[in-house]
């Protein structure tokens, strides 16, 4: 029976060894494809932003605390084009991420911005170059197993995987850094963007003016967030997105918070697209003057 037992789990361990390998394989495909229709290039990985790190952390400045945020990058990429280099963050999701524009108003999912931001701050001092920010992407470092009701073709079936890796995230809304984080024809296969003969090039971007206007509002609400720190304010206030989307499902405090029991606020988030976001920061800006904290 012991040798039954052995027998079975080795030949599950070498099933599931198979399985990750060739989710590994396609995983590293997909990505060199992808650095072969790209003129960005990795420069840095695992950037690490601390006191021993290649860039200093984040400073964070409210109107009653200071605080630093360390943290890594998993890759940064560049690309120089008229004497200015532009850099890019990615970050590697073996989970299902999405770019959200809801968590950005409340002050979650700001981990890539934020890094963003500092390399266009502080890569001077870093690195001996101005680096302008081309935008962030999600990446999804895994291989989906697709279901569906019909029998695909395998053209067909190779479609709705390419669909799947499809990056998530914002980019610089610029001609020319579009074609070099992709060189495509008709449509990219990778960037979350569309092209139309009507509207040309849409989707998830911002021009230089609202990357200037993101920058000044991811560090707004560091520094709100370093206040609420400060301040003891440890009031329950739960992001809500749904039934089954909750902050309160997976917190680490659920068993000592007695949301129920204690008085507490909630935030009922609906889902919003690039448009309505932009336009809630101009907002935003118009009753906080020039997006500081002062």
């Amino acid at each position: 029976q012991a040798l039954k037992d052995l027998t079975e789990n080795e030949t599950r361990f070498a099933v599931q060894f198979a399985q990750n390998r060739q989710e590994a394989l396609a995983v590293a495909e997909d990505l060199a494809e992808e650095m072969r229709l790209s003129e960005f290039t990795p420069f840095a990985c695992e950037l690490r932003f601390a006191k021993d790190g290649a860039m200093p952390p984040v400073a964070v400045s409210g109107q009653r605390a200071v605080g630093a945020v360390s943290g890594a990058v998993d890759r940064a990429d560049l690309y120089r084009r008229d004497g200015k280099t532009y850099v890019r963050v990615v970050d590697y999701k073996t989970g299902r991420k999405d770019f959200d524009y809801a968590d950005l108003t409340v002050g979650e999912g700001m981990q890539m911005l934020i890094y963003l931001f500092a390399l266009k701050r502080h890569g001077k001092e870093a690195f001996g170059e101005e680096f302008h920010p081309a935008g962030v992407l999600y990446l999804p470092a895994r291989r989906d197993v697709l279901t569906c009701d019909d029998r695909p073709t395998p053209e067909e079936a190779a479609d709705r995987h390419a669909k799947a890796v499809r990056r998530k995230g914002l980019i610089l809304r610029d001609d020319g850094i579009i074609s070099a984080m992709e060189g495509f024809e008709s449509s990219p296969r990778y960037l979350p963007l569309k092209v139309s003969a009507k509207s040309g090039v849409t989707g998830e971007l911002a021009d230089r003016e609202q990357m200037e206007l993101l920058e000044r509002y991811v560090f707004f609400q560091l520094g709100r967030i370093a206040d609420e720190i400060a301040g003891g304010d440890v009031t329950p206030d739960p992001v809500i997105r749904g039934a089954m989307n909750s902050a309160c499902t997976y917190c680490d405090y659920r068993s000592v918070c007695q949301k129920g029991l204690a008085k507490h606020r909630e935030r009922r988030m609906r889902e919003i697209d690039n448009k309505a976001f932009f336009e809630t920061l101009t907002r935003w800006e118009a009753e906080h003057g020039n997006g500081t904290t002062d």
